[in-house]
């Protein structure tokens, strides 16, 4: 059957082609998205939890999300931390907890002063767990959220049934860690994940296993070389002259994942659910108190009347080294147009990105099979 109907020999190539070139790789990439944006989602919803405190006052919730700043003091046995804050010091149980590092020295920091006038880095974050971690050194500053629990006297952050511990450590102001650990809290490129080079792995012994079979029981020349070009697809993609449009590929996909960090940047002072928030007064607000301004590039759409004012989240200003009671972000229009701007900015440079692959692809498999068929 397998020979006897070319067709359905060539329909098997091309699906074990799709399956592991695309298919795979693509689940890993909605695994990794939902991930991050989870991790995102945590890290927003942090700023609206209480900070923990070593020594509560009665009354207080003993138990519960909390989330905690200070500086590393002591690490006991293998998966304890001792973290000294402005009020004394807490036990971290680091055993299932997520760490990432945004220690990164700056050089490849940049500002975008439509969106925030501090310096954005450019490297994507790296999860890891604490077993990974190598040589903290005393006073190094970190931040966590997770579950607060009393246990033999002593107050310990921890991970939950629900959320993992996450614990960022950094070395810049903390009022920019949060929007920092936002713009950066994604992948540079979901499609390339830990399932994907596996997946494109297996695909090409599994072409060329099939090819080699092919070679040698039919008499069709031009299905062992279809097997052997669709082995060889991974490399094909980066000879000319479709290589000139893998390079618009991943400017087109950078322009995208820039947009979503935007998106999400949008919704930060404001809450995730945007629509439940409600701008400040026009004449409650003074020019003077206004921190900054924050619009998507490219933004050309009228301002709403006087444009939106946003009080900063009370879990970001108590974050912060001055007070900032009062101040807010200016928006020129209202969060959810500016929002849905950037996601159909994203989807579009996105799915643009996906069209200049395609197109390198096929144009390099279009010359490739006109040359082999004026060689034959």
């Amino acid at each position: 059957m397998f020979l006897s109907d070319p067709r359905f020999t060539a329909l098997s190539l091309l699906l074990t082609a799709f399956l592991f070139y695309f298919l795979v790789p693509l689940g890993g990439a909605f695994y990794v998205r939902k991930r991050w944006r989870t991790f995102r989602y945590n890290l927003r919803s942090s700023l609206d939890f209480p900070m923990a405190r070593p020594h509560f006052l009665p009354g207080d919730p003993e138990s519960g999300l909390f989330r905690f700043k200070g500086r590393l003091e002591a690490i006991e046995g293998d998966n304890i931390a001792w973290i000294k804050g402005p009020g004394g010091s807490l036990c971290a149980d680091m055993r299932d907890a997520v760490v990432y590092n945004m220690t990164d020295p700056g050089s490849n920091d940049q500002i975008y002063n439509h969106l925030y006038p501090y310096p954005l880095p450019q490297v994507s974050l790296s999860p890891m767990s604490w077993s990974e971690v190598f040589s903290l050194t005393e006073g190094t500053k970190v931040y966590l959220f997770g579950e607060l629990s009393v246990e033999r006297g002593r107050y310990i952050l921890g991970s939950s049934r629900q959320m993992a511990l996450t614990v960022i450590i950094y070395n810049e102001d903390p009022f920019t860690l949060i929007p920092r650990s936002i713009w950066s809290g994604r992948q540079s490129n979901e499609y390339w994940n830990t399932l994907t080079p596996w997946s494109l792995l297996v695909g090409v012994l599994t072409l060329l296993i099939s090819t080699v079979w092919l070679f040698q029981n039919s008499l069709d020349y031009r299905l062992p070389f279809m097997g052997f070009l669709l082995a060889l697809m991974p490399l094909i993609l980066f000879l000319p002259p479709g290589f000139f449009l893998f390079h618009l590929y991943k400017k087109f996909w950078d322009r995208g994942r820039k947009a979503r960090a935007e998106r999400d940047l949008m919704q930060l002072p404001v809450g995730l659910e945007v629509s439940r928030m409600t701008p400040l007064a026009e004449d409650a607000v003074e020019k003077e108190r206004i921190l900054y301004a924050r619009r998507p590039e490219g933004w050309k759409g009228t301002e709403d009347n006087a444009g939106f004012c946003y009080q900063l989240p009370p879990g970001l200003m108590e974050m912060a080294e001055r007070k900032l009671e009062g101040d807010c972000v200016y928006y020129p229009a209202a969060p959810e147009k500016l929002t849905r701007y950037c996601r159909r900015k994203a989807f579009y440079y996105e799915t643009l990105s996906w069209l200049m692959l395609l197109c390198g692809l096929f144009m390099n498999y279009g010359l490739i099979w006109l040359i082999f068929y004026r060689a034959v």
